[in-house]
């Protein structure tokens, strides 16, 4: 076979492979690597949901604010697929798949196969890439649509520069509906369009021939990537704040780019460069901490490339391509933390470009090293290029699904042990109800997710049966203590949590064998006699009688723990049977201590998720820290509670029976020394 039918065979075969890798490593243990669901996950799908009720948006304000174009490829998910975490990122590898293609087809078109060879390569199995490829959210749009834009906008050019007319406006039109489209990616996307300023510039500076004949096409998409990006403009406009750039300090750097400090800048962007070949994000989250995006060779390759661009940037395809990368590196320019795999995402499409460069030049340079057998010769750039490609795999391989994976910050990161009970409770057959303890109890918190809307997503089964509530200051007993299973996701051992007035009432409890790490807890109980006689003991002292908080929950009585002391904490704890399904979300109790009418002390904390109860249930509810405050002056003091509706501030009316009581139970009087 000659060199050149050789050659054409490479070129036609190994990118078939290359897409074979880039799936396996996409697809292989989809389920268990990210070990779980992130609260990011939960919050797209979350939106993904809505929009399948017709709540649908170019913008969603959820979780410091998203974009809305990968939400309708998620919603599909949800409605064709079902839940899970399998199903959930499929999207992103269908997606992931595009981008990699995108990427291969842009640089085959700006520098030929074996540059576009070792793009796929790195695009394909690069832990940077795969990441994105392997979990629901939305940043893994932002380098398929740069890809797609800069090659529809590279090939109107092409096409038209060898011509004298503009006959060809509608490969501009498809280009600058792209770029357009890249802000509604993701918001490190929003300079991308800025190519159709930059590139016009360029042209009237270096290359006035080409820009004569193509600058009424770039004034064309200019045209139309404005029009496409408007309503997201216009939206961000009259939504001030909705999208939270100030979030955590992001825009720090801006702010004193503003003031005139440029010193901030300097630190992100060298940071931000430095990200490729010496210190990477040092984020769990995104990356495994401090990892760059090259191995010692190919980030030392990615650094020659990137000279050598510089020093061609009169060649316009160099300079087109210097462009998309800054443009992309943009926001991880002048944002902190840097540096920041996610806000520079778009640069995925040309920072594998650049190793390819400096290899095919290479190449070029010393031509005369070749390999030749007697029947067969093969180049031995191709050689060195699958070396490369094998041996960066294994190390992506390794650090992804090996070192990344199992890592405990990121088990904690992404649940992990959510996942294991829910994993669980889909594959028994065991029909009793579940109560499971968890920190993520607020509704109102901005961006952590409710512990419902992890197992709402994570079973394939119905899951709002079960009860949750955090152990660390209450407990649940599902129909009134019959049994029921306890489920401890990562909270193991639980005394380390709760108090022993509440870890006491499961010390009979049974362990249930399952796959669950060590770290997870789930327990069988049978409470319900011991738990009768001692809400009986409580009302028979107190003397309770059909006393309830608007006719939605029964008071079963109290009881007081600590010394009674100033600079000292009460220690309170109340019970409570649910009288009717559909507890507000955020009902919440108050407790007061009282001087006169004057609260001295309160605290304000419910601890059980109520809208996840059944009627019939009986919780208790510890609150320990209301603190008598040091001068108070000795004395009487009052100790009352109440319920309220957080969302509405709205209290529930206290019923004795059918006669209204206010609004304020008044417990005991304490005297404190």
């Amino acid at each position: 076979m000659s060199q050149e039918r050789r050659a054409k065979s490479v070129e036609r075969w190994l990118p078939i492979a290359l897409l074979l890798v880039a799936f396996a490593m996409r697809t292989a243990w989809l389920a268990d690597v990210p070990p779980g669901l992130h609260h990011d996950e939960v919050i797209y799908t979350s939106i993904a949901e809505k929009a399948l009720n017709g709540e649908w948006s170019i913008f969603y304000a959820e979780g410091q604010g998203r974009e809305g174009f990968y939400i309708p490829f998620l919603a599909a998910a949800l409605k064709w697929l079902g839940t899970g975490q399998f199903t959930l990122r499929v999207p992103s590898v269908f997606l992931s798949m595009l981008g990699v293609c995108a990427v291969y087809a842009l640089t085959r078109r700006l520098l030929g196969p074996f540059v576009a060879l070792f793009a796929l390569a790195e695009m394909s199995c690069t832990f940077w890439t795969v990441f994105p490829g392997r979990v629901a959210m939305r940043a893994v749009t932002e380098p398929l649509m740069a890809a797609l834009a800069a090659w529809a906008l590279w090939r109107a050019i092409s096409s038209l520069k060898s011509q004298s007319s503009n006959s060809k406006a509608r490969s501009f039109i498809v280009a600058g509906f792209l770029a357009g489209l890249t802000v509604y990616t993701y918001r490190g996307a929003r300079a991308l369009p800025a190519i159709v300023v930059l590139l016009p510039l360029y042209l009237a500076l270096f290359d006035r021939a080409t820009f004569k004949r193509v600058w009424r096409g770039l004034l064309i998409c200019a045209v139309v990537a404005a029009v496409v990006a408007a309503p997201l403009v216009i939206f961000l406009s009259t939504h001030p704040g909705i999208d939270q750039l100030g979030w955590a300090g992001r825009d720090q750097v801006l702010q004193a780019l503003r003031a005139g400090d440029v010193r901030p800048a300097l630190g992100t962007t060298i940071a931000t460069l430095g990200a490729f070949f010496a210190r990477g994000d040092p984020d769990d989250y995104y990356n495994l901490g401090g990892r760059p995006v090259f191995e010692p060779v190919t980030g030392a390759l990615f650094a020659v490339g990137v000279l050598m661009a510089l020093r061609r940037i009169k060649e316009l395809r160099y300079a087109y391509l210097m462009m998309w990368f800054v443009l992309a590196l943009a926001s991880g320019l002048v944002s902190e933390p840097a540096p920041h795999f996610y806000r520079i995402i778009g640069a995925q499409v040309t920072a594998f470009i650049f190793p390819g460069i400096a290899l095919a030049n290479l190449k070029s340079q010393v031509s005369i090293f070749k390999w030749n057998a007697r029947a067969l010769r093969f180049e031995i750039w191709y050689l060195i290029l699958a070396a490369l490609i094998i041996a960066d795999g294994a190390w992506n391989a390794h650090d992804y699904f090996i070192t990344w994976g199992r890592k405990e910050t990121v088990r904690l990161l992404w649940n992990k042990p959510m996942a294991e009970i829910a994993s669980y409770l889909d594959r028994s057959e065991e029909r009793t109800p579940v109560a499971v303890c968890t920190l993520l109890v607020n509704r109102r918190e901005e961006w952590l997710r409710p512990a419902p809307d992890f197992f709402h997503y994570l079973m394939r089964r119905d899951a709002s049966t079960l009860r949750f509530y955090d152990c660390r200051y209450s407990l649940v007993f599902p129909e009134g203590g019959a049994q029921a299973r306890y489920a401890f996701p990562g909270t193991a051992p639980v005394n380390q949590l709760a108090s022993r007035f509440l870890t006491s009432w499961l010390d009979g409890a049974q362990p249930i064998e399952g796959k669950l790490s060590p770290d997870n807890a789930l327990l069988r109980a049978d409470v319900h006699s011991g738990l009768e006689d001692h809400l009986a003991r409580m009302a028979a002292f107190e003397g309770i009688v059909n006393v309830n908080f608007g006719h939605m929950v029964e008071w079963l009585g109290y009881e007081v723990f600590s010394p009674r002391e100033r600079g000292r904490p009460i220690v309170l704890a109340t019970w409570w049977r649910v009288k009717q399904a559909a507890l507000p979300p955020n009902l919440t109790q108050f407790t007061h201590l009282l001087q006169g009418d004057r609260i001295v002390a309160q605290q304000d904390l419910l601890s059980v998720m109520a809208d996840t109860l059944r009627p019939g249930d009986v919780f208790v509810q510890v609150h320990e820290f209301v603190v008598v405050p040091p001068d108070a002056p000795p004395g009487d003091y009052a100790l009352a509670i109440g319920l309220y509706d957080a969302s509405t501030s709205q209290r529930l009316t206290i019923y004795d029976g059918d006669t209204s009581r206010g609004d304020r139970l008044t417990l005991t009087t304490v005297y404190i020394r």
